[in-house]
């Protein structure tokens, strides 16, 4: 029987970045209508949420900086508001924290 291999901190990483580009890559242009159709109000809700996520594990913008690879300025200005981010931006910023950013689309009647 072949022996479990337990991944490195580093494979985990990478894998969780890869899961995260292969969910940006389905659509760029089916999502950039969704956020628009969202607003603002539905991504900062999310901006807020990331941000009071990595303030509560006491998480530094700098160590953000190096596990997501958005500069540290570009992370300010989201979570300030200042900046609006594209879903690649925030899927790495939420696979930074070990969270998945979706999108759910329901048809109304």
């Amino acid at each position: 029987m072949a022996q479990k291999v337990k991944p490195t901190q580093a494979q985990q990483s990478q894998w969780k970045q890869s899961v995260a580009e292969v969910d940006v890559e389905v659509d760029q242009t089916q999502v950039r209508e969704l956020l628009s159709k969202l607003g603002d109000t539905g991504v900062d809700d999310v901006i807020d949420r990331l941000k009071a996520l990595r303030e509560s594990r006491g998480v530094s913008l700098r160590a953000l900086e190096e596990s997501s690879g958005i500069p540290r300025g570009s992370l300010s200005k989201i979570e300030n508001h200042q900046h609006a981010p594209g879903l690649a931006t925030l899927s790495s910023y939420a696979a930074a924290l070990g969270k998945t950013i979706r999108v759910v689309v329901v048809d109304n009647p």
